[in-house]
């Protein structure tokens, strides 16, 4: 990672970093394998999101912090529920809602372990964002979830 990290700083390039830190597709198993873990580790269980894996992440903003100004956070929902892989391949999720939220980096912690807690915190808001789409069928216009 450092070493596309000094590519990308020394030549100054233009660049977008996606960063899929759930580190797999979201599927019920899985979930059901995310509470479990989360239990065992006494960290709260989410019902929508996997617990971040924030290792990448730390080394990311860590590696591109002089050439980054924010953090943007995506959350992804589905009108009917979470489809399978067949179902996004074959075309037949017809609408999906993105919700988009702005972290400049300045305001980010510096620390790794403090920016691991952070990215967590926001997965858990994250969480309640998604539980609350799910109710309402639609996103918050505010942070009111």
């Amino acid at each position: 990672m450092k070493k596309t990290f000094s590519k990308i700083t020394e030549n100054d390039l233009p660049f977008w970093f996606i960063n899929f830190v759930e580190g797999m597709r979201l599927t019920p198993e899985k979930l059901i394998q995310a509470k479990i873990y989360a239990e065992n580790n006494d960290m709260p269980a989410p019902e929508n999101v996997f617990i971040p894996r924030t290792k990448g992440f730390t080394a990311t903003i860590e590696g591109l912090h002089a050439n980054i100004d924010a953090v943007y956070d995506m959350s992804i929902a589905y009108e009917r529920g979470l489809p399978s892989l067949w179902q996004l391949m074959m075309g037949l999720v017809k609408r999906i809602h993105i919700h988009v939220r702005r972290f400049p980096l300045d305001e980010l912690p510096v620390d790794a372990g403090e920016l691991s807690d952070w990215l967590k915190e926001r997965f858990l808001e994250k969480d309640k964002l998604l539980d609350s789409f799910y109710r309402q069928r639609k996103f918050p216009t505010k942070h009111d979830y």
